[in-house]
């Protein structure tokens, strides 16, 4: 039972990344040109990338990187106020 447990909740998270993603820009191809879309595409995964590594290494509560989503805690992360 604890394997299938684990199992779904692995699935889970890759369907969180994926969400992600496509808030990032994934789902978004901006032109019908192959090299332009390629680019995007790359531009896309490495912001996804960075998003996950920054939740990673700066949500150190793993409640709060489970709660977390794409646009909320990049800009709690990111934001800096004026002096």
């Amino acid at each position: 039972m604890w394997f299938v447990d684990a199992l779904y909740r692995d699935h889970a998270e890759v369907e969180d990344r994926v969400k992600a993603a496509k808030r990032t820009g994934l789902g978004l191809l901006p032109s019908t040109s192959w090299q332009l879309s390629t680019a995007w595409i790359l531009t896309a995964t490495t912001a996804a990338d960075l998003d996950a590594w920054t939740r990673l290494l700066l949500l150190v509560d793993r409640r709060q990187r489970r709660q977390a989503r794409a646009i909320g805690p990049r800009r709690r992360l990111t934001y800096l106020r004026g002096l």
